[in-house]
């Protein structure tokens, strides 16, 4: 990786994203009911329901929406409490900095799921998979480590 690359992902205006992949269905907001379309007329709702979906259909194509993990470089320049906490940002806003951004947890997204284990056993063939290629990135990640320590 060239050196201005590099400073490139180092800097706030730049957190690493990862792009999203759509593994199935694109937005189809045609059937959505919105309050603010309550007295809009016939086929100009229907073209501003069409609107709305290209608008989110390249908002979550944009190059700016994209999974990050704040642990490793926080938008604000702060790391969070919890390093499974990844952040979405949605390029929905006019500006980098305003778009949407949601948070959600690793841990808290699986707990449901690893109380139902404990409780019955449910999920375990799934929570076993989860298990088994954390503990694969989580050896990725020593390596790196080691690698850029000897840098």
């Amino acid at each position: 990786m060239d050196l201005a690359r590099l400073m490139a992902k180092k800097t706030r205006a730049n957190p690493v994203r990862i792009r999203l992949k759509a593994v199935a269905h694109e937005p189809d907001l045609s059937e959505w009911e919105l309050d603010a379309l309550d007295g809009v007329l016939g086929n100009f709702k229907e073209w501003l329901l069409k609107a709305a979906t290209e608008a989110v259909t390249l908002a979550l194509k944009d190059e700016d929406t994209g999974v990050s993990w704040p642990a490793v470089w926080d938008r604000a320049g702060k790391t969070t409490v919890d390093p499974l906490t990844m952040k979405l940002d949605v390029a929905l806003g006019s500006m980098l900095d305003e778009h949407p951004v949601y948070a959600f947890n690793i841990r808290a997204a699986l707990q449901t799921y690893l109380e139902d284990c404990r409780e019955d056993g449910s999920f375990s063939e799934g929570l076993g998979k989860i298990r088994n290629a954390l503990r694969n990135l989580a050896d990725e990640i020593d390596a790196a480590l080691v690698f850029g320590a000897k840098q």
